[in-house]
């Protein structure tokens, strides 16, 4: 919605706008969450990082560099081992 809709609205239809936008961050939110550890099991693979981001363009339609796979794969590491350390 545009910024003159926007300011067109009156209270009541911005609050009632509040829950619409905020489910639609939380699906966003969940697409990006199943992106980060498709990243990482295909990582895992031994799949080079120019080779994911082709993967990520032709399977999920997005446009990553391999720096982005790097960064998101760095903030992954932590919790992916507190994850694996009960299965050692």
């Amino acid at each position: 919605m545009n910024r003159a809709a926007l300011l067109s609205l009156s209270h009541d239809d911005l609050i009632a706008l509040i829950p619409a936008q905020h489910a639609q961050i939380e699906a966003q939110a969940r697409q990006i969450s199943g992106l980060t550890e498709r990243l990482a099991e295909l990582v895992t693979e031994a799949i080079s990082f120019q080779r994911l981001a082709q993967l990520m363009a032709e399977v999920f339609g997005v446009t990553i560099s391999e720096s982005a796979i790097a960064n998101i794969l760095a903030r992954a590491q932590a919790p992916l081992i507190a994850a694996a350390e009960p299965l050692a």
